[in-house]
Parts: structure tokens; C-alpha cells; sequence
């Protein structure tokens, strides 16, 4: 459910005992598009606006939806694409300074392209378990890091702005997204937590009140609710829609959103609609056949 629906809710399971086995969650489809805003506030003004106008990426009648979070395809696309840029731009810069470094360094970071190479071009499973457990790998990436905390922390204001960017799409938004895909509830809850310091910072009042009390409930799901805990880690807090996909998984909101809410728009709204005998017998015989379908 949305935020605002979960506060309603909330409030009544926290005020009654009745209630001790119905566990509320706030949709993960309406926590990404506040992540999307949140993600304007800073950056809107600071240069982001310009990049995804003059890149082309999203037009000018729509940034404002883009920067304000209301665009949820356009917005995601729009950070995947500008995450992107900037991390090729750091990558490159990391290379940079490969050349004035340690040459061990160097040949180490050459066999790795030269096997990422040869896996892209030869790609299987076998190989890709052989170069996650080869040595050089983790002697890049620990490179890596420690050039992206330079890049953090002693390369200028400018480059500590645009890497805290980089830190919020990939920890919040990506982090969401790829939770939700791959029913991977700890990764869930991990980027819940990196989204509550945010929703304090830039005045998201609601979020940052019911978040905390909500994050602290997740968390502590196995002292009252253990069986829903076991279901989550299992991942069902989000939905399977094709069985041929396994990274194919959706938000339960969104799925709502998508199926049921999208069949009900209609001219009049949802008053309208009801009125109308014929059509709603025929719609909610649907409904029932959808509602089946995803709990099949």
C-alpha cells in the first residue's frame, strides 16, 4: 500500500490488540518514486535538470515529472542512464591514474580486462564462477573502492556532490529494484535504511515518520511473525508474473497498479464504474481470474 493508506492503517493496528497477525507494509513501487523525488531535491537545481534535457534522455514537457518522481519509467531510466555516465567517468579516471601508479597495479587490472574479455566473449556460467573466485579480482576491486573513496572524500566538493548521487541511485533505487526482482528481502531492508536519513534530510515528513517505526517492525518480523518473516526471505513480498523470467519480479503495489487499478480507469472513476451492473459483473469475474492467477 501506499504511504498514505499505511498511516490509516497503522495507527488502528497500533491503537488495537485485534490485530496481532496482520503485518502492513508500505509499497516498494510507491517507496521508489519518493526515492525519485528525493533524488530532485539536491540534484534537480545542481545540473540534473540540464544533463537529462540536453542529453536528450527525457524531454523538457516532462522533467519536471522526472525531477518530482511522478514518472516512474522515465524517472528510473533517466538515473540508470546518468548512474551509468558517471561511473564510466569515474572508471576512466581510475585508469588514469592506473599510469602513474604502482606497475603491479597495472598488470593486475590488464589480466582482469583481458579476462572479462574473454568471458564476454565466451560467456558461461563455469568461467564466470572461475573469475569471481580468481585473486586479481579482489585485489581490483578493493582498487576500486579505495578510488572511489577518494573520489568521496579528497577529490573536491563538486566530485563529493555527484558521488553522493552515485550512492543513492545505486543504494536506494537500484538497491529497491534489484530487491524486488530478485525477492532478496535483506537487500530490502538494507536500502530501507539508507532511504530514512534522506527522508529526514529533504523534508519528506510523512515517509520519515512512519518509515522508522516500520523499518524497526521489518526487521524484528521473527519475534512475532515468524512465518511471515520465513515467506519474505523467501520473496514473497513480491510477485512473479512470468515463471520463464526469474529476474522478472514486481512490487506487489506496482502489480496492483498494473492489473487491477489499470482496469478500473475509466471515464467517471471508480464511482462511475460501479454503477454500471453489466460492466462490473464482467470486471471483477476478471478480477477474480487475475487475483487466482497471481497466487497461483
Amino acid at each position: 500500500m501506499d504511504q498514505a493508506l499505511y498511516a490509516k492503517a497503522a495507527e488502528i493496528a497500533w491503537k488495537q490488540d485485534q490485530f496481532p497477525n496482520i503485518v502492513l507494509r508500505i509499497g516498494t513501487f510507491h517507496t521508489i518514486c519518493v526515492a525519485l523525488a528525493i533524488l530532485g531535491k539536491p540534484f534537480g537545481d545542481g545540473g540534473l535538470t540540464d544533463i537529462l534535457i540536453e542529453s536528450q534522455i527525457v524531454a523538457e514537457g516532462s522533467i519536471s515529472g522526472v525531477i518530482d518522481g511522478k514518472h516512474y519509467n522515465r524517472g528510473v531510466r533517466a538515473h540508470k542512464y546518468l548512474y551509468e555516465a558517471l561511473m564510466r567517468l569515474a572508471w576512466a579516471g581510475f585508469m588514469r591514474r592506473l599510469e602513474s601508479s604502482d606497475p603491479n597495479h597495472r598488470i593486475a587490472v590488464a589480466s582482469f580486462l583481458h579476462q572479462m574479455d574473454t568471458l564476454a566473449n565466451n560467456l558461461k556460467g563455469e568461467s564466470f564462477g572461475q573469475l569471481l573466485k580468481c585473486p586479481v579480482l579482489l585485489q581490483v576491486m578493493t582498487m576500486w573502492r579505495e578510488f572511489l573513496n577518494h573520489l568521496r572524500e579528497s577529490n573536491g566538493e563538486l566530485s563529493a556532490f555527484w558521488m553522493s548521487y552515485v550512492d543513492m541511485v545505486e543504494g536506494i533505487v537500484l538497491g529497491l529494484l534489484r530487491a524486488s526482482r530478485e525477492g532478496d528481502w535483506d537487500l530490502h531492508l538494507h536500502s530501507i535504511r539508507m532511504m530514512i536519513p534522506w527522508c529526514f534530510a529533504y523534508d519528506k515528513v510523512n515517509y520519515s515518520r512512519y518509515w522508522t517505526p516500520y523499518f524497526a517492525q521489518m526487521t524484528n518480523l521473527g519475534d512475532k511473525n515468524p512465518e511471515v518473516q520465513k515467506a519474505f526471505k523467501d520473496g514473497s513480498f513480491s510477485v512473479q508474473l512470468a515463471s520463464s523470467n526469474p529476474f522478472g519480479r514486481i512490487p506487489v503495489d506496482q502489480t496492483t497498479e498494473v492489473t487491477v487499478n489499470k482496469d478500473n480507469q475509466n471515464p467517471g472513476g471508480t464511482t462511475s464504474f460501479s454503477l454500471k451492473l453489466q460492466l462490473f459483473s464482467a470486471t471483477t469475474s476478471q478480477q477474480n481470474t487475475e487475483v487466482h492467477f497471481l497466487g497461483s
